[in-house]
């Protein structure tokens, strides 16, 4: 299957994924003429995110990084910038030609803290707004992913629903990104991504790193009682899915009015709980103990399931890793670092 790119001209337009029998993205046209930004590209998804890009064949990636310039190899370069200051992406989108640009620099957070409201509305709505100003008046025909989250509901689609300043931080900028598409024709999407889990996740103490250290250390894993459901998804899809997304248009043949793709669930479509996940870990491992109930359950409501067929309709996306497979390459990352 082949998925066209967005208009507007020049490399843009010209190129174009397409899906393997097993699901994988390749490029099959030259993605040289390329320029993509990708924002928190030290972080998890965007770690994983950039290597794929560079795979694909596409001509400059372009990362920011608050501390000082980092080296790399071509087609990656790494930008110096605080995209918590304000003209920080007016000045970035007005000194290079981006094609495309994904937006993850933000602050992820479950807490329900006031400090964790102030530094949702920084990083998820305030930034937002900055980037997409900056976007109508340098780089207008440019592709904007922007993440959402599956803890909150589609805005666009009914009341807004959430459990968390993030989640509800992330719902308002849906909004935000909503409104330059309808208004001012911005061809932006918003990726609504469920609980990435996988290898080379950078922050040990979340759910999945910690509980598979734990265990090969043969300890105790200090758990919540675990029976909250989300959607949880295997990095590379994700990454994949932001692609797709960066991309990806429906074919010309398609029923869907221009504004169906405003937002595209990232996500295995499977609701499950923490427990399964850390149950199936221990079952992996062999070692170490699961001490359910030893700490809070998270605060709020389960969060949303993916919609992955309408996904899969508009863009050819669908993840590809299954649940057990996806623990098990974690875990055996894990028990190769530790093996040098």
């Amino acid at each position: 299957m082949t998925v066209p790119a967005p208009g507007g001209g020049g490399p843009a337009a010209a190129s174009s994924l397409s899906f393997a029998t097993n699901g994988s993205i390749t490029a099959s046209r030259s993605l040289t003429g390329e320029t993509v930004l990708v924002t928190g590209a030290s972080g998890f998804i965007g770690r994983h995110l950039v290597q794929r890009l560079a795979t694909l064949g596409v001509g400059r990636i372009v990362c920011t990084s608050r501390a000082s310039k980092r080296e790399a190899e071509p087609p990656i370069e790494w930008v110096t910038a605080d995209l918590g200051e304000r003209g920080a992406f007016d000045a970035l989108l007005g000194s290079h030609r981006f094609t495309r640009v994904i937006h993850l620099a933000t602050h992820a957070s479950g807490a329900q803290s006031v400090a964790a409201f102030r530094a949702a509305v920084d990083s998820c709505v305030t930034a937002t707004g900055d980037l997409l100003v900056a976007a109508l008046e340098h780089c207008p025909d440019a592709r904007i992913v922007m993440p959402g989250s599956l803890e909150a509901s589609d805005p666009l689609c009914g009341p807004a629903e959430f459990g968390s300043p993030y989640a509800a931080a992330k719902a308002t900028a849906h909004i935000l990104a909503g409104a330059a598409r309808r208004l001012h024709r911005l061809p932006v999407v918003t990726a609504r991504i469920g609980f990435v889990y996988g290898p080379d996740d950078p922050n040990g103490k979340r759910l999945v790193p910690y509980t598979i250290d734990t265990l090969l250390d043969g300890g105790r894993a200090r758990l919540s009682q675990g029976l909250r459901i989300e959607d949880w998804i295997y990095v590379d899809d994700a990454a994949d899915g932001l692609i797709v997304a960066a991309f990806a248009e429906p074919p010309p043949d398609s029923t869907d009015t221009p504004d169906s793709a405003d937002t595209l669930d990232i996500g295995s479509g499977h609701p499950t709980c923490a427990r399964d996940i850390v149950q199936k870990l221990r079952a992996l491992i062999g070692a170490g103990e699961l001490a359910f109930g030893e700490l809070p359950d998270r605060p709020g409501p389960p969060g949303f399931i993916a919609d992955v067929e309408t996904t899969t309709r508009l863009t050819g996306w669908q993840p590809r890793v299954p649940l057990d497979e996806g623990l098990r390459k974690t875990v055996d990352w894990h028990r190769r670092r530790r093996n040098g």
